[in-house]
């Protein structure tokens, strides 16, 4: 998405790469993905796009957002219908400490890591799918899940008892290593079924 910031008192335009999942079924799904992936959007020209493998870009508008890192979350709507695509349902329980759950999100990934000149990154779907819920009790869950920059919006997944898969967090922060934060999205179930 086409963001501006200010950086040491200077405007600086860019555009931010993250992650999001589709969360409802239809032609024009609702999509979710993390509040400060569109901190700094203000085009009114440039709509923000969703890529989907294989497919031209879908342009995307914002229907609700959390507003700060607090609140980290935002639900996007498709604004042309996406055909033919998967989507995970909202876990509709929160999330317990010590629950086994995965890091699903796009990151950069160096096609060559040895020779410095080929170094130019490719987005992967990288997957973290042996980590643990540190904390889920407030807004800003924390698990052992690695996740790197650009997974920000990026889908915490979760297994119910009969092996079904479930969104129960979106991908906040992480140090890369280690840890990541995360919005439980059981905080968002309500919103959600209205919006559709």
């Amino acid at each position: 998405m086409p963001v501006t910031r200010y950086e040491q008192g200077r405007r600086r335009h860019f555009t931010e790469h993250c992650t999001a999942v589709i969360v409802s079924p239809g032609p024009s799904p609702l999509i979710v993905t993390a509040w400060h992936c569109l901190d700094g959007y203000q085009s009114l020209l440039e709509p923000i796009r969703l890529t989907l493998p294989g497919d031209p870009p879908v342009a995307v508008q914002v229907v609700a957002s959390g507003g700060s890192m607090e609140q980290d979350w935002a639900i996007l709507k498709a604004m042309q219908p996406i055909a033919g695509r998967y989507w995970i349902p909202i876990s509709q329980k929160p999330l317990e400490a010590g629950a086994k759950i995965s890091a699903v999100g796009f990151a950069p990934v160096l096609t060559d890591p040895v020779n410095v000149a080929n170094r130019n990154p490719t987005r992967e779907l990288l997957a973290d799918e042996s980590c643990r819920v540190v904390d889920a009790s407030s807004t800003q869950g924390t698990s052992t899940c690695v996740a790197r920059q650009g997974a920000s919006g990026g889908a915490i997944l979760s297994r119910t008892a009969s092996g079904g898969v479930r969104v129960a967090g979106i991908i906040s922060a992480g140090d890369g290593h280690s840890i990541s934060l995360f919005y439980p999205t059981w905080f968002l179930l309500q919103r959600i079924s209205t919006l559709r």
